[in-house]
């Protein structure tokens, strides 16, 4: 028994040190899992458990890959898709976060100043905004 112990412990040691991890992709699988579980709960519909675990096995099989270049570009894709999000959570509290409507730069306006003309720092499009 001892001996299968051991076996299963290299197994378990073997399969973490080769496996890609945890990254924001995966964060955000398991957070909108969990979500989507406690909604198929309420509503006891299946497809939305369903979801569910499809979402939670997408997580695992990216937790667990040894191709750990594939994950860092999907990671990175994600990461570009969600950064306007990501800076209006960041800053939701002193700033607005606009884009450029000719270049795509995120421009950080502050709350609470009216109207307020902007200049991108990357192309010198000038733009009014409410803040």
């Amino acid at each position: 028994m001892k001996n299968f112990l051991n076996k299963l412990k290299n197994f378990i040691f073997r399969l973490y040190q080769r496996s890609y991890g945890l990254d924001d992709l995966n964060k955000t699988l398991i957070i909108a899992s969990l979500i989507v579980s406690i909604i198929a709960s309420l509503t006891r519909i299946s497809i939305i458990s369903l979801i569910s675990t499809v979402l939670f096995v997408i997580m695992l099989l990216r937790y667990f890959s040894t191709n750990k270049v594939a994950r860092v570009e999907e990671n990175r894709k994600f990461r570009r898709a969600t950064k306007g999000i990501r800076l209006s959570w960041q800053y939701r509290k002193t700033h607005r976060i606009y884009k450029c409507k000719k270049c795509g730069q995120y421009i950080r306006v502050p709350k609470g100043q009216g109207k307020i003309e902007t200049t991108c720092p990357s192309c010198g499009n000038k733009e009014t905004h409410i803040s």
